[in-house]
């Protein structure tokens, strides 16, 4: 099953028109949590849910009114991934500050991935973060993920690469 995470803005029409053309059989539309999303269009090829994004005070009220609850990393992120409060956590590596010289700081260590694979939080990679970076951060974005990568697999954690478009045109297959 291939599954897209995306953000609309009142184009759900057209992200489901550009997940039937790039072949996706599921598609995520992710929403700020305090606002409430609209109603999904009706189903088609596409499998629709709703998945909110929200801070690590809210997850317990955003879980009651979405199929998937999402957190962006902050300092919160081992008491979310320890308390299983969201379904998926991302943003790893994704920051301005340099590396140490002899190591990445992708923000992501053996401690998270142990609590994630435990307590089954899957770790998202957003593409759309890497799309519209220069391409010298690129070059750091591109290390980073693969140590996460790396770090994932080593401990079985879930993962999801997923777009994270805010526009039909920025999905990819």
């Amino acid at each position: 099953m291939y599954a897209d995470i995306v953000y609309p803005n009142k184009n759900e029409t057209e992200f489901v028109q550009m997940a039937e053309q790039l072949g996706y059989s599921a598609l995520v539309f992710v929403y700020p949590f305090p606002s409430l999303p609209p109603p999904l269009p009706p189903p088609g090829k596409v499998r629709l849910f709703r998945a909110a994004v929200a801070p690590s005070r809210d997850l317990g009220k955003a879980k009651k009114e979405v199929d998937f609850v999402f957190c962006e990393k902050n300092q919160d992120s081992l008491a979310v991934i320890e308390k299983r409060m969201a379904d998926l956590v991302y943003g790893f590596g994704l920051h301005e500050k340099e590396d140490p010289i002899h190591q990445r700081a992708s923000d992501l260590n053996q401690i998270l991935c142990k609590l994630a694979a435990k307590n089954k939080v899957t770790i998202g990679f957003p593409f759309h973060t890497f799309l519209t970076a220069s391409p010298l951060q690129q070059s750091f974005y591109l290390g980073r993920l693969a140590q996460n990568w790396e770090l994932c697999r080593k401990y079985n954690v879930p993962m999801v690469i997923g777009s994270f478009a805010r526009h039909p045109l920025e999905m990819r297959a």
